[in-house]
């Protein structure tokens, strides 16, 4: 009954924030640049302006956003209300798979609405996604549904990571991340080139890219489902002993 309590209590502030993120959204991505147009076309009446812009990349920095907050904020109010850790943890990962298919069908729709009625004035897109899967719905759905879940359950594990450790844990393994990929480049400058040769090879199986050039979808939906589970591993692991947070 707690779990369930809490699964409604998340979605219902997830979908007012999902409300107020697209109202914006429709006030920079629409309006706004449809002003614009509509000034530009009275201006000059040969004037041929288009407003182009990506649907992934806005929906991705709102999901983190919201996933952090929610890791933060919701632990606090569950414990105090008698919610399990665990249950916190499975209503975290429920309503993120939720909000992560309701901000794809929206999305989707919000892209086939706009190439229906004003495709001479605005190209929505989903970068990564039409060059994966230009003309298979289900593997788009799929693929842009594994994307927006990967960064919720990497914003839910940032945001029980900001909450669990001292600054001086965060600041360690911050500098850690960053300097992560140059240790990475100097091992791999290091190689022979038949093991540079084969560690390009394993990237290019990693993120779909065959032998012949060619992006293939379901290795690259392999790859992110991947991740989210060490997200949620982590994540998991390091709910299991966290404490409230007091103000002192």
């Amino acid at each position: 009954m707690k779990l369930k309590a809490t699964i409604f209590y998340r979605l219902k502030y997830q979908l007012i924030s999902l409300g107020i993120y697209y109202l914006y959204f429709l006030g920079f991505s629409f309006v706004l640049p449809g002003v614009t147009i509509f000034f530009i076309s009275k201006q000059s009446i040969n004037s041929e302006t288009m407003v182009q812009s990506d649907l992934l990349f806005p929906a991705l920095i709102f999901t983190m956003i919201l996933a952090i907050i929610g890791a933060r904020s919701d632990f606090k109010l569950c414990i105090q209300n008698g919610v399990s850790r665990f249950n916190i943890f499975l209503g975290n990962l429920i309503t993120n798979f939720i909000i992560s298919n309701v901000v794809v069908i929206s999305a989707f729709l919000f892209k086939a609405v706009f190439d229906l009625l004003f495709k001479d004035y605005f190209n929505y897109s989903f970068v990564i996604v039409d060059q994966y899967a230009p003309t298979n719905m289900l593997a788009r759905y799929l693929l842009t549904l594994v994307i927006i879940f990967m960064i919720s359950s990497l914003g839910l594990l940032i945001g029980i990571f900001f909450d669990r450790f001292s600054n001086l844990i965060k600041l360690l393994i911050g500098a850690a991340v960053v300097l992560t990929p140059f240790l990475l480049g100097t091992i791999y400058s290091s190689l022979s080139s038949a093991a540079k040769h084969q560690v390009v090879t394993s990237i290019k199986n990693i993120i779909g890219l065959s032998a012949d050039g060619q992006l293939r979808v379901m290795p690259l939906i392999i790859t992110f489902l991947t991740i989210s589970l060490i997200n949620l591993v982590i994540t998991y692991l390091l709910n299991r002993k966290r404490e409230l947070q007091r103000l002192t």
